[in-house]
């Protein structure tokens, strides 16, 4: 008999994972994957046979149902513990026999399809498969499904995927083939991250763009009707976009915010009209480190949005077009929505509910390492006057962000009111009003609950930071 060793937080290369899939279940049902040595929450278990030779054994043992029907019999908990999942003895020589007839030749390395995995390649249109007559992995047929646009609009961006940073991951040699060949879209890449839809500043129409980096993805197999296959692949309620440009202006963003669970790594920005200025921007650059988010945020209000509204003006002014003057309005009211945002002003400044007040950012200098959802929220602040999206604001669809309180409570010794006064109970609390420039009451006991969209003017954040400056001083 052999036994499985368990590790609790940290995890040898080579072990595999079972993690709880429905801790509300009846009965115990697992789900099976592999891990080489990444670290991982509480919930997972990592397990991993004494002896390497007996890996696959292991593999197949512990996804197959007999493992979880075995661990049921031992904890009828709804969630079993670690140390559950290695009492749980199994026959050895059976199961390498079965391992023998699933992987002839060994373990697969790693490899995914899915682009919200970890390990996936980044092409948009080409795939890895196992094959069960061979038993190994080999180039799948191309893809023209649903999820090539939303994959292939991530390079002119600049948005890189894991494998093609991390030269050392354990990927099947078709993975690699995959990450070498899509380095060749690096030269379709924004180098600000910054995509409008309409041409501005001399930049070619982005559509066009995107046409040129799945022409040259599907090399021989791109014909007329690639396009217009692409385009009905994305089709839902037989509501079937008549072009990319039309699937780039209206589902583009919506679909991509369902796709990665309403943390959007590509930001929408537009001034609320069909016609107005649309652009596509890179979270990542928006968000990036030493200023570099506020840097782009700054080019995107005053190069790109100002170069439309000037041409916009000149269409007012000079020629006369019919719409111009609106068109004006809702740009120049987008850039001044922009504008609060890289100054902070009310409601569109970030809070971070771990930081101390004197911590908190002062205008638009995001920390990437906060969250998508945290840092957008200045975004679905900053209302436009007309047009645009209820909720959205100034993006073109409205994520699923809810800042009202996370989990749990601080556990903690009571923090220093001063520093933490939302750890305190303050007056209302239900519209803006009553979250913008609180102040917990003396008398106020400490309640730990992890407040989360609350509101601080620039003036009392300077305040703030002036006082813990002067504190220090003194020290």
């Amino acid at each position: 008999m052999l036994y499985l060793v368990a590790a609790k937080r940290y995890v040898i290369t080579g072990c595999f994972g079972i993690v709880t899939e429905s801790p509300y279940s009846r009965w115990a049902r697992f789900s099976s994957c592999a891990i080489v040595g990444e670290k991982f929450d509480s919930n997972p278990a990592a397990l991993g046979p004494v002896s390497g030779n007996h890996l696959a054994a292991a593999w197949v043992f512990c996804s197959s149902p007999e493992y979880a029907a075995a661990v049921f019999e031992i904890d009828h908990n709804l969630k079993a513990s670690n140390v559950t999942l290695v009492k749980v003895s199994f026959g050895l020589e059976h199961w390498t026999k079965v391992a023998a007839e699933c992987f002839p030749n060994g373990l697969p390395k790693p490899n995914a399809d899915d682009r919200t995995q970890w390990i996936f390649h980044g092409d948009s249109c080409q795939s890895v498969l196992w094959d069960k007559e061979m038993m190994v992995t080999v180039h799948g047929p191309t893809r023209f499904d649903h999820s090539v646009f939303q994959v292939a609009v991530a390079p002119p961006l600049g948005f890189r995927w894991s494998a093609e940073f991390d030269p050392e991951m354990r990927l099947t040699s078709e993975q690699y083939t995959l990450v070498e060949g899509y380095a060749i879209n690096r030269n379709l890449v924004d180098t600000d991250g910054i995509v409008c839809l309409s041409p501005v500043r001399g930049k070619i129409n982005v559509a066009d763009r995107w046409r040129s980096l799945l022409i040259r993805a599907y090399g021989q197999e791109w014909s007329a009707n690639t396009e217009q296959r692409l385009v009905a692949a994305t089709a839902q309620e037989k509501q079937v976009p008549n072009s990319l440009e039309v699937w780039l202006q209206d589902p583009l963003f919506a679909k991509h915010c369902k796709l990665f669970h309403n943390r959007p790594f590509i930001w929408y920005i537009w001034d609320g009209r069909p016609d107005g200025f649309h652009s596509i921007d890179s979270y990542h650059r928006l968000a990036g480190c030493s200023k570099t988010g506020q840097c782009t945020l700054k080019w995107l209000t005053y190069a790109y949005l100002k170069d439309w509204i000037e041409r916009r003006r000149r269409a007012e002014q000079r020629e006369g077009l019919a719409g111009a003057y609106s068109c004006l309005v809702h740009a120049l009211d987008a850039q001044r929505q922009l504008e609060r945002i890289l100054e902070g002003q009310l409601p569109c400044d970030l809070f971070v509910r771990w930081k101390s007040f004197c911590a908190q950012p002062m205008s638009w200098t995001p920390d990437i390492n906060d969250g998508v959802q945290l840092n957008i929220r200045p975004f679905m602040r900053a209302e436009l006057r007309e047009g645009g999206s209820v909720g959205a604001s100034i993006l073109r669809f409205k994520p699923n962000a809810r800042w009202g309180k996370d989990r749990g409570q601080e556990r903690r010794e009571p923090r220093q009111r001063r520093k933490f006064p939302r750890f305190y109970g303050f007056q209302g609390g239900g519209s803006i009003a009553d979250r913008t420039d609180f102040v917990a009451s003396e008398n106020s006991p400490f309640d730990g609950k992890r407040r989360k969209d609350l509101h601080s003017s620039r003036a009392e954040k300077e305040q703030a930071r002036e006082a813990r400056q002067a504190q220090t001083t003194v020290k």
